[in-house]
Protein backbone atom coordinates (compact mmCIF):
# COMPACT_ATOMS: atom_id res chain seq x y z
CA UNK A 1 0.00 0.00 0.00
CA UNK A 2 2.96 2.89 0.85
CA UNK A 3 4.47 1.55 -2.54
CA UNK A 4 1.15 2.96 -4.27
CA UNK A 5 0.98 6.00 -2.64
CA UNK A 6 4.28 6.92 -3.12
CA UNK A 7 4.04 6.01 -7.09
CA UNK A 8 0.87 7.96 -7.27
CA UNK A 9 2.34 11.28 -5.13
CA UNK A 10 5.57 11.03 -7.86
CA UNK A 11 2.90 11.23 -10.82
CA UNK A 12 1.60 13.75 -8.97
CA UNK A 13 4.12 15.72 -8.74
CA UNK A 14 5.56 15.07 -12.13
CA UNK A 15 2.08 15.68 -13.84
CA UNK A 16 2.18 19.19 -11.90
CA UNK A 17 5.67 20.65 -12.95
CA UNK A 18 4.81 19.07 -16.83
CA UNK A 19 1.58 20.94 -16.87
CA UNK A 20 3.53 24.26 -15.04
CA UNK A 21 5.74 24.21 -17.46
CA UNK A 22 3.63 24.13 -20.38
CA UNK A 23 0.99 27.10 -19.52
CA UNK A 24 4.54 29.24 -18.58
CA UNK A 25 6.09 29.85 -22.14
CA UNK A 26 9.16 31.56 -21.61
CA UNK A 27 10.35 32.97 -24.97
CA UNK A 28 7.19 34.67 -26.51
CA UNK A 29 6.79 36.86 -29.56
CA UNK A 30 4.20 39.29 -28.61
CA UNK A 31 2.25 39.86 -31.82
CA UNK A 32 -1.70 41.90 -30.27
CA UNK A 33 -0.52 45.48 -31.04
CA UNK A 34 -2.40 46.53 -27.41
CA UNK A 35 -0.37 44.12 -25.72
CA UNK A 36 2.86 45.59 -27.38
CA UNK A 37 1.76 49.38 -26.39
CA UNK A 38 0.90 48.35 -23.37
CA UNK A 39 4.02 46.83 -22.23
CA UNK A 40 6.13 49.56 -24.00
CA UNK A 41 3.96 52.10 -21.65
CA UNK A 42 4.74 50.17 -18.70
CA UNK A 43 8.62 50.33 -19.79
CA UNK A 44 8.91 53.92 -20.52
CA UNK A 45 8.00 54.41 -16.66
CA UNK A 46 10.92 52.63 -15.59
CA UNK A 47 13.38 54.39 -18.91
CA UNK A 48 13.08 57.68 -20.34
CA UNK A 49 11.19 57.44 -23.57
CA UNK A 50 14.05 58.74 -25.96
CA UNK A 51 15.95 55.34 -25.16
CA UNK A 52 12.74 53.41 -25.88
CA UNK A 53 12.17 54.49 -29.32
CA UNK A 54 13.50 54.22 -32.46
CA UNK A 55 15.61 51.35 -33.68
CA UNK A 56 16.06 48.37 -32.02
CA UNK A 57 16.32 48.47 -27.91
CA UNK A 58 17.01 45.23 -25.66
CA UNK A 59 15.54 45.82 -21.91
CA UNK A 60 17.06 43.33 -19.12
CA UNK A 61 14.91 43.77 -15.71
CA UNK A 62 17.14 42.08 -12.95
CA UNK A 63 14.80 41.86 -9.67
CA UNK A 64 17.20 41.89 -6.81
CA UNK A 65 14.99 40.11 -4.36
CA UNK A 66 12.66 38.19 -6.18
CA UNK A 67 15.09 35.87 -8.58
CA UNK A 68 16.52 32.85 -7.30
CA UNK A 69 20.35 32.99 -6.85
CA UNK A 70 21.63 31.54 -8.63
CA UNK A 71 20.02 33.62 -11.47
CA UNK A 72 20.59 37.13 -9.78
CA UNK A 73 24.26 35.76 -9.75
CA UNK A 74 24.98 35.02 -13.27
CA UNK A 75 23.24 38.46 -14.42
CA UNK A 76 25.41 40.25 -11.69
CA UNK A 77 28.43 38.66 -12.85
CA UNK A 78 27.46 39.31 -16.66
CA UNK A 79 26.76 43.32 -15.85
CA UNK A 80 30.32 42.87 -13.95
CA UNK A 81 31.79 41.48 -16.94
CA UNK A 82 30.44 43.88 -19.66
CA UNK A 83 30.22 47.15 -17.56
CA UNK A 84 32.82 48.59 -20.24
CA UNK A 85 31.55 47.36 -23.39
CA UNK A 86 27.53 46.97 -23.18
CA UNK A 87 25.68 46.77 -26.44
CA UNK A 88 24.31 50.09 -27.74
CA UNK A 89 20.53 50.36 -27.37
CA UNK A 90 20.87 47.65 -24.12
CA UNK A 91 19.23 48.97 -20.85
CA UNK A 92 19.19 47.09 -17.17
CA UNK A 93 17.49 48.04 -14.44
CA UNK A 94 18.02 46.71 -11.32
CA UNK A 95 14.88 46.23 -9.63
CA UNK A 96 14.40 46.53 -5.83
CA UNK A 97 12.28 47.72 -2.61
CA UNK A 98 15.20 49.71 -1.83
CA UNK A 99 17.82 51.96 -2.46
CA UNK A 100 21.37 51.49 -4.11
CA UNK A 101 22.42 50.25 -0.85
CA UNK A 102 20.49 47.24 -0.80
CA UNK A 103 21.20 46.66 -3.76
CA UNK A 104 24.79 47.04 -3.15
CA UNK A 105 24.32 43.87 -0.49
CA UNK A 106 23.43 41.80 -3.49
CA UNK A 107 27.06 42.71 -5.13
CA UNK A 108 29.02 42.23 -2.39
CA UNK A 109 26.42 38.60 -1.47
CA UNK A 110 27.94 37.45 -5.45
CA UNK A 111 31.86 38.79 -4.69
CA UNK A 112 32.29 42.24 -5.89
CA UNK A 113 32.75 45.44 -3.70
CA UNK A 114 29.97 47.34 -4.73
CA UNK A 115 28.00 47.99 -7.85
CA UNK A 116 30.05 48.36 -10.86
CA UNK A 117 30.16 51.83 -12.49
CA UNK A 118 28.49 51.07 -15.69
CA UNK A 119 29.52 53.63 -18.51
CA UNK A 120 25.53 53.70 -19.75
CA UNK A 121 22.57 52.11 -19.83
CA UNK A 122 22.41 50.95 -16.12
CA UNK A 123 19.02 52.47 -14.33
CA UNK A 124 17.84 51.73 -10.75
CA UNK A 125 14.12 50.83 -10.24
CA UNK A 126 14.40 51.05 -6.22
CA UNK A 127 10.46 51.35 -5.70
CA UNK A 128 9.77 48.16 -7.56
CA UNK A 129 7.70 49.45 -10.18
CA UNK A 130 8.92 46.98 -12.59
CA UNK A 131 7.23 44.30 -10.01
CA UNK A 132 4.04 46.63 -9.46
CA UNK A 133 3.60 46.82 -13.12
CA UNK A 134 3.88 43.29 -13.43
CA UNK A 135 6.85 42.98 -16.07
CA UNK A 136 8.81 40.11 -14.30
CA UNK A 137 7.57 37.21 -12.55
CA UNK A 138 10.70 35.93 -9.79
CA UNK A 139 13.41 36.05 -12.36
CA UNK A 140 15.53 37.86 -14.77
CA UNK A 141 13.14 39.19 -18.03
CA UNK A 142 14.57 40.39 -21.10
CA UNK A 143 12.39 42.57 -23.59
CA UNK A 144 13.12 43.05 -27.11
CA UNK A 145 11.76 46.43 -28.64
CA UNK A 146 11.33 48.22 -32.11
CA UNK A 147 9.49 51.15 -32.84
CA UNK A 148 7.76 51.78 -29.76
CA UNK A 149 6.65 48.31 -29.38
CA UNK A 150 7.81 45.46 -27.61
CA UNK A 151 7.34 42.73 -30.14
CA UNK A 152 9.83 40.19 -27.78
CA UNK A 153 9.62 38.83 -23.81
CA UNK A 154 11.95 36.18 -22.36
CA UNK A 155 11.88 34.93 -19.22
CA UNK A 156 14.93 33.85 -17.56
CA UNK A 157 15.14 30.15 -16.13
CA UNK A 158 17.68 29.00 -13.89
CA UNK A 159 18.37 26.23 -16.60
CA UNK A 160 18.37 28.72 -19.91
CA UNK A 161 19.42 31.86 -17.31
CA UNK A 162 23.08 31.57 -19.69
CA UNK A 163 22.10 31.64 -23.00
CA UNK A 164 19.44 34.39 -22.19
CA UNK A 165 22.18 36.59 -20.61
CA UNK A 166 24.50 35.64 -23.75
CA UNK A 167 21.57 36.97 -26.02
CA UNK A 168 21.37 40.25 -24.31
CA UNK A 169 25.13 41.15 -23.83
CA UNK A 170 26.47 39.46 -26.88
CA UNK A 171 23.21 39.90 -29.06
CA UNK A 172 23.37 36.36 -30.02
CA UNK A 173 23.04 33.17 -28.52
CA UNK A 174 25.64 30.46 -28.72
CA UNK A 175 24.73 27.03 -29.97
CA UNK A 176 26.42 24.54 -27.91
CA UNK A 177 26.61 20.66 -29.03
Amino acid sequence: MKNHIIILSVYILLTACHASVKQEPRDTTITVPSRQESLYRDLNQLLPDSLLYGDSVAVMILPMEASCPSCRDKAIDSIVYFRKKLLPRHEIILSANGGRKMMRSYFKSAGYKSIPNVTRGLHFDSTNMAGRLELYSNNPVFYFLAGGKVYRKIDGWPHTIKGDLQEFFRGYRLNHP
